[in-house]
């Protein structure tokens, strides 16, 4: 059994004293040093606390991002006497709403109960284990500390939120939101309305191969067959694009443009999904990611876990040999599950006029995707405004708009082309955002 410090300096105090007393044959010194023993025996006799169990219940273990989760501990302290201090380690990305994950309790004589209980704010999806609850108990004369750490981990995923539906239920708000009409899907049946002639796509039938146009072609040196184009019945197709590169980091740990990105493509998929669309979703600026079109609430999860991985990948460092895709080479990678489909496309990014060469050329390859003279109404810019996620006062939330104003030399460029929507997270929702800045198609 290896004594405490302080207890060992009280006993080397008591030797030196009696020796001394002896020494001298001094009774009064003698009779002193018997302080410093009682001292040690009442240390030795009494134990710091031990045998602390904790229980921990947790109202959820699946919400959304700035959802409340309640969180109680049951505390049982078994034998010793002396002080306990019981803290819960947390995800730096949650905050504290009520009560207070740290206390300091008094263990006397009997088992000692207690039950801790606080509420915490889930700001950023992903996964996150609660279960790490450090303990130090302190010796009730010493002081001497002993330190330990309780792991009982609970899973809780934070996902991001989803578009508010309810304000979209009356006709005039409902039109106003970028819906797929007119956009065809490959999955359908061909109609016998012709829609135009063009190359082939891989994934097209042979049958539909105009050979008259395809001989024209050869004459003027051109290979790739043409094909003939019909409408088809089936559902409409929507492509979301999210940039996942670390300008997207703009705000704090508790909000910011990455996490709001993540709400709204979570948004845009779910909604879409229930208008019976095919939905696609890629990420770009960063290493790609593609889940091709598909329908469905299990398409609907698929989707999910993507953008759940991507909350936690970003930022991180790249792994040897991984490239950096921009928003045109993600979409010259996917077109093959585009053949014969004109989709919606959605951006969701952070606009800065540095980036606007890269994000330009993205644009002008979805037109290619898109009819010529509709493709305005068919791709769609969700712009982040993020300086204000980081303003506290009203000094920098007015830096903040001349920061934005400073971004938006090159905007107008890029509005001719696209719906282009503002959407500042610090003054408004995204359903809000979405509702009264876009026209209808």
């Amino acid at each position: 059994m290896t004594l405490p410090d302080p207890i060992v300096k009280m006993i080397k105090l008591f030797c030196w004293i009696i020796l001394i007393g002896v020494f001298f044959a001094n009774t009064i010194v003698i009779m002193l040093s018997f302080i410093p023993f009682i001292f040690s025996v009442v240390g030795i006799l009494l134990k710091p606390p031990s045998k602390i169990t904790v229980e921990r219940s947790c109202g959820k273990d699946r919400v959304f991002t700035g959802d409340t989760i309640e969180i109680c501990l049951d505390l049982e302290i078994h034998d010793g006497i002396g002080i306990v201090e019981i803290t819960e380690i947390l995800p730096r990305h949650f905050e504290l709403t009520e009560g207070s994950n740290y206390i300091v309790l008094w263990k006397g004589i009997g088992v000692k109960r207690y039950r801790m209980t606080y509420k915490i704010k889930c700001t950023t999806s992903g996964t996150y284990y609660i279960g790490n609850t450090a303990i130090k108990v302190s010796h009730s004369i010493y002081g001497h500390v002993h330190s330990a750490m309780e792991r009982n981990p609970k899973v809780i995923e934070v996902s991001p939120r989803v578009f508010d539906t309810t304000k979209a239920k009356s006709i005039s708000n409902f039109s106003k939101i970028p819906l797929p009409t007119g956009n065809v899907s490959n999955f359908g049946v061909s109609t016998l309305e012709f829609k135009e002639i063009r190359q082939y796509c891989y994934g097209d039938s042979f049958k539909s191969i105009n050979w008259k146009a395809t001989a024209r072609n050869l004459n003027k040196g051109r290979y790739w067959p043409i094909v003939n184009d019909y409408e088809k019945e089936g559902k409409k197709s929507v492509w979301i694009y999210l940039n996942v590169s670390t300008s997207m980091i703009m705000g704090s740990n508790i909000k910011n443009a990455f996490e709001s990105g993540l709400e709204a493509a979570n948004s845009l998929a779910d909604f879409y999904l229930k208008q019976n669309a095919y939905v696609a979703f890629g990420t770009y600026n960063d290493v790609h990611e593609f889940i091709y079109p598909g329908s469905g609430q299990k398409h609907y999860i698929k989707i999910l876990k993507t953008l759940l991985r991507c909350s936690s990948s970003i930022g991180a460092p790249r792994k040897s040999g991984s490239k950096q895709i921009s928003l045109k080479e993600a979409v010259i990678s996917d077109k093959k599950y585009m053949s014969g489909s004109e989709p919606l496309f959605i951006i969701i990014t952070r606009y800065n006029d540095r980036y606007y060469e890269l994000l330009s050329e993205g644009i002008d390859e979805m037109a290619k995707c898109t009819s010529y003279r509709r493709s305005t109404g068919k791709i769609m810019v969700v712009n982040i405004i993020g300086y204000g996620l980081s303003a506290s006062n009203d000094m920098e939330k007015l830096c903040a708009e001349l920061m934005q104003l400073r971004d938006y030399k090159n905007i107008q460029k890029l509005r001719k082309k696209t719906i282009w929507i503002d959407w500042d997270p610090s003054q408004m929702s995204f359903s809000k955002a979405l509702i009264s800045q876009v026209v209808g198609i």
